[in-house]
């Protein structure tokens, strides 16, 4: 993995990288049917009052897509007939709140989506906005309804190919996810997973998950990032660690701008890298401490007991990267490694 950050976009991942993605679902579970579904979905903006049973009726409304799928050329929609797909409520929640799911159904007609999608031979990027569905139909006496999709970007919703990408998941693990957020973070990690790690604009993060531009970087890491990052650590077999990165401008207050997200999977080589992780982490909070000799190796031991070993190295490697590229004096790096151990772990080195 390079031990560099890059901002990634829409636009990085292209058809042979992701062919060569696995997902990150357990053995077990591989033998249930791959979905595909557009980048261009993944990292749309969406609504503020978009909920997590909207996200799981757009998942079983791909499930019935896959077929339209492609990474030739769009789909003109001038050509595009009316799609209407059925969809089974039960997939969602019990037969007997069939009427929730209807009403989710429904509001997805108002529901606008920003679709960063390019269209022309010069890769130049479009916005295109829209809504999902355009009428829901009750099929009385079952669990069923049927959703007409609306036709002006029925090309968007099935076009995957080169300079938009696609995210391949199991629609099991996707539907069982709790959380609209958890969901549409989870969905933006199995898509960069073979990256290991991205970095992206704040506030186009924010516009992903249905929030304001305006809304704090702090109740963005207290009342979302980490409950879904501890959700996932604990539920999923994928999850991440983050930092929100602030930028100095000359004369101004520095604000928060970035964001760089690290992802991580249960894998069999999670153990041979544990050592690694290990020397690293402790090489830099000898460097980092002022006395060496009081307790580091307990310090390192606490952060392998917390499960964010990995996380760890892989912040002290970025830093010292910096440094020895001569983009970040010594001294710099060792206050930043001082306050994330004190920030992240209530390490206080001495």
């Amino acid at each position: 993995m390079k031990e560099d950050l890059r901002t990634i976009r829409i636009s990085d991942l292209t058809l042979p990288e992701l062919r060569g993605m696995s997902t990150a679902e357990p053995p077990g579970m591989r033998q249930q049917p791959m979905l595909i579904l557009p980048n261009s979905f993944t990292f749309s903006y969406k609504a503020e009052n978009f909920t997590a049973c909207q996200h799981d009726i757009l998942i079983l409304i791909f499930e019935k897509l896959q077929g339209f799928m492609t990474t030739g050329c769009p789909l003109d929609k001038e050509l595009c007939s009316e799609q209407k797909v059925t969809i089974d409520c039960s997939e969602i929640m019990d037969i007997r709140h069939k009427e929730h799911v209807i009403q989710a159904a429904l509001g997805l007609r108002d529901l606008q989506f920003g679709f960063r999608y390019i269209r022309d031979e010069l890769g130049n990027v479009n916005r295109v906005w829209g809504v999902f569905v355009t009428t829901v139909e009750d099929i009385r006496d079952t669990s069923f309804i049927r959703l007409t999709i609306n036709r002006d970007i029925f090309p968007v919703l099935t076009y995957y190919g080169e300079s938009v990408g696609g995210t391949f998941l199991l629609k099991g693990p996707a539907l069982e996810t709790k959380g609209r957020h958890t969901k549409t973070i989870r969905n933006m990690l199995i898509s960069r997973k073979g990256l290991g790690q991205f970095r992206t604009d704040l506030d186009e993060f924010k516009l992903m998950l249905g929030l304001s531009t305006k809304y704090r970087p702090s109740c963005l890491r207290k009342d979302i990032l980490e409950p879904v990052r501890r959700w996932l650590l604990e539920n999923s077999d994928i999850w991440f660690e983050y930092e929100i990165q602030r930028e100095k401008v000359p004369g101004r207050k520095a604000r928060s701008n970035a964001i760089f997200i690290w992802i991580y999977t249960r894998g069999k080589d999670a153990s041979r890298r544990d050592y690694g992780d290990y020397s690293t982490v402790y090489n830099s909070l000898v460097m980092a401490s002022r006395n060496p000799d009081l307790g580091v190796v307990q310090f390192v031991d606490s952060i392998c007991e917390s499960g964010r070993l990995h996380f760890a190295a892989s912040k002290c490697r970025y830093y010292g990267g910096l440094v020895r590229s001569g983009e970040m004096d010594r001294a710099h790096a060792v206050n930043i490694v001082r306050k994330i151990m004190l920030e992240d772990f209530s390490i206080d080195l001495p």
